[in-house]
């Protein structure tokens, strides 16, 4: 991992998770169309990618990425508000979003675009997510599950319940960042 005196300071913002799945989609978006190996981010990873985006901000900044809370769901960390968006999809790149088909052709969809180029100027925001994308960016939605039943934070928060920031921040500090 990233060594925290790279880091440079407390001056990210705070996105919501709508935002930073706009970013995970965009970026697949690129990595599909660069890399023919490459698969379609889905619903499921995206919920675990979201879990090791806010345990690294926390850690790494003292502050939340993402302004929702994480949920100990049976499959996972979840947030909400991304589940239920995208309910029944299992991926979540290629897809009809405001009347826009994204889709090779035609590109991501504009609002996507845009939250990745905001969210992409975020100097602090952007260490945050290409260490996620480096370290875990790889792995399929069912090793990322498994990673995080493993994890204390999972682990300690009864099910359905918000897995408490501080737990997360304390885990990734201990165990991810050193």
């Amino acid at each position: 991992m990233k060594k925290q005196e790279e880091l440079k300071g407390n001056d990210m913002k705070t996105w919501s998770a709508l935002q930073v799945v706009d970013w995970l989609r965009t970026y697949n978006f690129a990595e599909l169309k660069e890399n023919e190996n490459a698969e379609e981010l889905t619903q499921m990873k995206a919920m675990k990618l979201l879990y090791y985006i806010q345990g690294i901000a926390l850690a790494a900044y003292g502050k939340k990425l993402f302004t929702e809370d994480l949920l100990a769901w049976r499959y996972g960390p979840v947030v909400k508000d991304v589940h239920d968006k995208y309910s029944g999809m299992r991926g979540i790149v290629n897809i009809v979003v405001n009347d826009y088909d994204v889709n090779e052709n035609n590109g991501i969809d504009p609002e996507a675009r845009k939250n990745f180029e905001e969210i992409s100027n975020d100097d602090d925001a952007e260490v945050v997510l290409d260490t996620v994308m480096e370290f875990y960016g790889s792995k399929s939605a069912i090793e990322l599950m498994k990673l995080t039943h493993n994890e204390t934070p999972w682990q300690e928060t009864a099910q359905s319940d918000v897995i408490d920031p501080v737990l997360l921040q304390t885990y990734f500090k201990e165990n991810v960042l050193n």
